[in-house]
């Protein structure tokens, strides 16, 4: 994306199946300096944890909401 991001901290993790493999990923809160690359997008949008509007017209994966639902329960201890 062309920013500079840095681990603040691990906020849990989130099991997920797909039909030919497991994951688990890794939740982490970062902190990001600078202005994404815009030119291989065609929209590109930070969207905060808490814009319920923004949040439901994407297009988002299971994967993406359980990931998004571990970031909303910890977000009081984000900052």
């Amino acid at each position: 994306l062309g920013v500079t991001a840095a681990v603040d901290r691990r906020l849990g993790s989130v099991r997920h199946t797909l039909t030919h493999m497991r994951l688990q990923v890794e939740v982490v809160a970062v902190s990001a300096v600078g202005e994404p690359d815009t030119r291989h997008y065609t929209a590109l949008a930070w969207v905060s944890l808490g814009d319920d509007e923004a949040l439901s017209g994407m297009g988002l994966s299971t994967l993406a909401r359980k990931v998004l639902k571990v970031a909303r329960k910890r977000q009081g201890q984000l900052f």
